[in-house]
This record gives structure tokens, C-alpha cells and sequence, in this order.
């Protein structure tokens, strides 16, 4: 009983820890801001060059945009649900005394949205696939590839050098050429 009672402690001190840390970094400053609209001007160009090298027809173009904006909807929606989940949870553990029934709750909310995230993107990956030919489609993979590159020579910070073992793709998706 008493070994359980450390184990929730030191769990949920974890939890705050971690949260505390995200409340840190999630502060962009000045240096962060133009890292990251170097970053979004990188990832325009890389788009523009990339729909060129495709040679997509006038209907690939459309389907593509349409996709990606609902795709990215989607994207931002959930991003927003799990930093709220996140939010009230850090809320619920920043209290004295905690409501395990409602930390398990926002926990189990946060899981789900996370899940959801993962299957938003296998969803716009497959989607995208059925818009391209296999030619395109194998272009695109080796498009990624160089982006990632890129990347990594602007030196911004990566899936690899945050010690993730470099599977990760761009926007986070997996290929499944690599798996």
C-alpha cells in the first residue's frame, strides 16, 4: 500500500515536472520567432520547388491544396485540444489536494487526442498517395528526404538530434518506404 502511494507520488511529480519544463521552452523568444519564420520560409520554398518537380496536372494542384488545408485544419484543431488537455491538467496537479478520478480522466483525453493526431496523419499520408502516381509518389519520398536534409544544415533542431532515432518525417509522419 505504502509502495503504491510513492509510486502516484512520484509519477505525478514526473507529470509536473514535465509540464513545468513545456511552460518553459513554450515561451518563444525573439530568436525563436525568426528561427521559426525561417523556418516556415524553408518549408514554402521546399513546397513550391517540390510541386515543380512533380510535374502535377492542374487537378493534383487542386486535390493537393484542399487536402493539405483540411489536413492542416484538422492538425491545428487537435493541437489546440491537447494543449488545452495539457493546460488542465497541469491545473489539476498544481492544486494541494488532487482529484485522481479527474487527473485519470484529462490523462485517458490526452491519450485519445494524441492517438487521433497519429491516425490524422497516416490519413493525410494515404491521402496524399492516392492523388500522386508511384512515379510522384517515389518523388515526393525523395523530395522529403532532401527537406530533411535542409533541415539539418540550417541547423534547426531535429527528430535525430533530439535523440528520437531519426524515423520521424517531415511534419512527423513515418514513410512507409522506411518502415
Amino acid at each position: 500500500m505504502m509502495n503504491r502511494k510513492w509510486m502516484v507520488v512520484v509519477l505525478m511529480a514526473g507529470v509536473i515536472s514535465i509540464l513545468s519544463a513545456q511552460v518553459v521552452f513554450a515561451q518563444p523568444s525573439e530568436k525563436r520567432k525568426m528561427k521559426a519564420e525561417k523556418k516556415e520560409e524553408l518549408k514554402k520554398e521546399h513546397f513550391e520547388k517540390m510541386f515543380k518537380d512533380l510535374n502535377l496536372t492542374a487537378e493534383q494542384k487542386e486535390k493537393m491544396k484542399a487536402q493539405k488545408k483540411a489536413h492542416m485544419e484538422k492538425a491545428q484543431a487537435l493541437k489546440e485540444q491537447i494543449r488545452a488537455q495539457k493546460d488542465a491538467m497541469k491545473q489539476e496537479l498544481e492544486k494541494n489536494e488532487w482529484d485522481m478520478n479527474k487527473v485519470n480522466q484529462i490523462h485517458e483525453q490526452i491519450k485519445s487526442l494524441l492517438l487521433q493526431q497519429e491516425d490524422n496523419r497516416l490519413a493525410g499520408l494515404l491521402e496524399l498517395k492516392s492523388l500522386l502516381t508511384p512515379e510522384q509518389f517515389v518523388q515526393f519520398h525523395k523530395n522529403m528526404k532532401e527537406c530533411k536534409g535542409e533541415f539539418f544544415k540550417e541547423g534547426h533542431r531535429s527528430q535525430e538530434k533530439q535523440g528520437h532515432g531519426g524515423k520521424e518525417k517531415f511534419s512527423g509522419q513515418v514513410s512507409p518506404m522506411e518502415e
